[in-house]
């Protein structure tokens, strides 16, 4: 028999009992090898998938199950289902399933996703499934003449989504694992396994290889670590705690509630960081007892699960990628969202907001109407004056949806006293007259037992943008400071230029970082496994598949793995970029000689210099939407939504961000990068500069690439409060 997760007994227990077509399929799941995990609703991370099972050595099968009545049902031409009783737009259950396949590759599990860059074959250890218990066979078949009527949308559903009439056995169920063997070519090994058994089974973390001492508390801070149900408004100055007494109450609250506890932030990279507070306050903890996640993705996931969709417009696929996030931000702040499905949501009887300046209204409204337990607990933690995304204020304060006073932190206790009155100073020149200004004397008073010494603030004017420059102060900086490469931030507002650093970097010091992005390989390695994926066809451009395939693979024996290609070429790819922006740095050259012997060919770098041409002549020239690079950015924003949801400060190498990324974070040492581009007309401009040197608690250094808008405004500012 297959092993069940939880065991059949408990499922027969569970208050929620199996639907009709759940407690079918499992019955023939029951009938399975032990060599067999069968896992019934886990909770992944927001996605609650009907049924996950798993193979070891074949693969990953997610299971949706749907006991609709054949006759209540229609689809159009475009794959949309409707309800025949009213007409109303429904999701589509293979979408459904497809999304939560998707999310195990670009938010659950970084080997899968890590693997998937380079080789694109990867993509198919995951194969999902919808089981239509009311459909009979012949009625099944009508449905697929209708969705297969598009030969894309054929394809796309045969390649990734199973779908099955009721009648289910056992050996159906086999031979789908010895399909996804098959075309996964025994990809999931030992390896995949452990990873998704990491996630499926969430046993007890221990974070004392991270948290060596506990948190200390203000009295400020203590007073409103106590969980209660209520309504709460928390204001704090920034490096007050916010985030910590958040995360302590998190924990009170769930030792009051014994019940998952939903913690919303607006920025994504600080899952980790609140995770982090949570253990230090109760050393060992159950992570998926504390659903953090960010708001876009509480409310797509939450449609998700239950089944509601996007009305998206025909030429949305046109649309540039600022053009759809604007379109979901918006679709995000209808408060009737989940009117249709209000009476199946399981609501929370805790929900703590983070970050709440960065919220919307109308978002806070949809989470407290929808998704909390009437009288349950529901605290909003803010600080007006890191508005970086312009939000709707008045009289000098944000607007929320908690109608008592707020509570105030008032003391910062992060930074050092040098830094503390430079983020004060910064307040009363820059914010005072849209924002109140923090008292001097509260803001200033607190060090909670923190002993800085020596804090350093510098202003640069550095000149032109270039990798070499920035490395040279931040080497030379941090050296004198004494400071660890672990303690060090680097800021920039585009991944473009820090990406580039990021290479140079660990090519000239064979150090590790820590970037909240993709890096240069990486890069290079979607570009290639897009290019060279046989589902692309002819979407991609025939002459640089030719480069890679008859040319690039043409460096190693025709046995090679593609995989291996892809990554040895992308590592290369990245290199030579790195030089072109470098040409003069003979230690650099001679380092990436030394890193991939292959850079000394010449053939590989005329080959190297003809690919990169032909790829940025492409770039050039393509107008409208290009569905190669359109594949090529879609997967890049998955991956740095990837690499931003798995962000650990504690892990080694300097740190890489943009501002936005950052924003929640701190660190000892932070450089500040101003490009030339920098947006200094932006209405959140003073918001963004003072979210950004905050983000220090012992150096900032400002460093100016040629700003001069920058430089008229800014530069007496810093100067005046410079020591070093």
């Amino acid at each position: 028999m297959a092993i069940f997760y939880p065991s059949l007994a408990d499922i027969r227990n569970l208050k929620r009992q199996p639907e009709p077509g759940e407690g079918h399929i499992l019955s023939v799941l029951d009938k399975l090898h032990d060599s067999y995990e069968v896992y019934f609703q886990p909770f992944l991370n927001g996605d609650r998938p009907d049924i996950v099972v798993l193979k070891k050595n074949y693969g990953v099968l997610i299971i949706e199950v749907k006991d609709w009545s054949p006759y209540h049902y229609y689809i159009d031409e475009r794959g949309h289902w409707y309800l025949k009783l009213n007409g109303s737009k429904l999701k589509s259950p293979i979408d459904q399933a497809y999304r939560y396949k998707r999310n195990l590759f670009e938010l659950h599990i970084a080997d899968f996703l890590n693997k998937h860059i380079y080789d694109a074959k990867y993509w198919r250890i995951v194969k999902s499934a919808v089981y239509f218990f009311e459909f009979s066979k012949d009625q099944l078949e009508k449905v697929k003449q209708q969705l297969f009527v598009n030969e894309g949308r054929m394809r796309f559903i045969q390649s990734n989504v199973a779908l099955w009439s009721k009648d289910v056995f056992p050996k159906l169920i086999q031979n789908t694992f010895e399909g996804i063997k098959k075309s996964a070519n025994d990809r999931f090994g030992e390896q995949e396994y452990k990873s998704i058994v990491r996630f499926l089974r969430p046993s007890e973390f221990d974070y004392e290889q991270f948290s060596k001492t506990s948190i200390k508390f203000t009295q400020q801070q203590q007073k409103l670590i106590f969980s209660e149900p209520r309504e709460q408004w928390v204001k704090g100055v920034v490096g007050s705690g916010k985030t910590t007494v958040l995360s302590a109450r998190a924990a009170k609250a769930f030792e009051r509630v014994n019940a998952r506890i939903l913690i919303l932030t607006y920025n994504i990279t600080l899952k980790n960081y609140i995770h982090d507070k949570i253990a230090r306050v109760t050393g060992k903890f159950d992570p998926s007892k504390f659903y953090v996640t960010h708001y876009d993705h509480f409310i797509a996931t939450e449609m998700n699960n239950y089944g509601l969709t996007y009305d998206l417009p025909q030429d949305f696929n046109t649309w540039t990628n600022e053009e759809k996030a604007q379109y979901f931000e918006e679709y995000h702040a209808d408060i009737n969202l989940f009117e249709p499905v209000k009476d199946a949501i399981e609501p929370y009887p805790v929900i703590l907001i983070d970050e709440t300046q960065d919220f919307k209204k109308a978002w806070l409204d949809i989470v407290k109407k929808y998704f909390l337990k009437p009288n349950g607990e529901y605290v909003l933690f803010s600080d007006e004056k890191q508005n970086i995304y312009s939000r709707e204020i008045n009289n000098k304060d944000i607007r929320t949806n908690v109608a008592q006073r707020p509570t105030s932190l008032k003391e910062s206790v992060r930074s050092a006293a040098k830094l503390k009155e430079t983020f004060i100073d910064y307040q009363h020149e820059y914010l005072s007259k849209k924002y109140n200004a923090d008292d001097h004397v509260s803001f200033l008073s607190t060090q909670l037992g923190l002993n800085y010494t020596n804090e350093k603030i510098s202003y640069i004017d550095v000149g032109m943008l270039e990798v070499t420059r920035l490395f040279n102060r931040v080497r030379e900086i941090t050296k004198s400071l004494s400071e660890p490469p672990k303690n060090v931030a680097v800021l920039g507002e585009t991944i473009e230029f820090l990406r580039d650093f990021d290479l140079y970097y660990r090519v000239k010091t064979n150090e590790m970082t820590n970037p909240m992005f993709e890096s240069l390989e990486e890069y290079f390695g979607i570009i290639l496994s897009t290019l060279v994926a046989e589902n692309m066809g002819d979407q991609v451009p025939k002459d640089l598949r030719m480069h890679v395939k008859q040319e690039g693979y043409s460096f190693w024996p025709e046995h090679q793995n593609a995989d291996k290609k892809n990554r040895a070429l992308s590592s290369l790819l990245a290199l030579h970029r790195t030089e072109r922006n470098a040409p003069d740095d003979r230690h650099f050259k001679s380092n990436a000689e030394d890193r991939n012997e292959m850079y000394r060919d010449p053939l590989v770098k005329k080959w190297l210099q003809r690919f990169t041409d032909a790829f940025e002549e492409h770039k050039n020239v393509v107008k409208g939407t290009d569905r190669f690079l359109s594949h090529v950015e879609n997967r890049l924003n998955s991956l740095r939504g990837f690499r931003k949801g798995n962000f650990w400060f504690h892990t080694d190498g300097i740190k890489l961000s943009t501002i936005h990324s950052f924003k929640g974070w701190e660190a000892s040492t932070v450089f500040f990068i101003v490009e030339p581009k920098y947006r200094m007309n932006s209405e959140s401009m003073n918001e963004l500069i003072y979210t950004s040197i905050t983000r220090a608690k012992n150096n900032l250094v400002v460093l100016n690439f040629g700003n001069t808008s920058f430089k008229s405004e800014f530069k007496d500012f810093f100067e005046n409060h410079v020591n070093m």
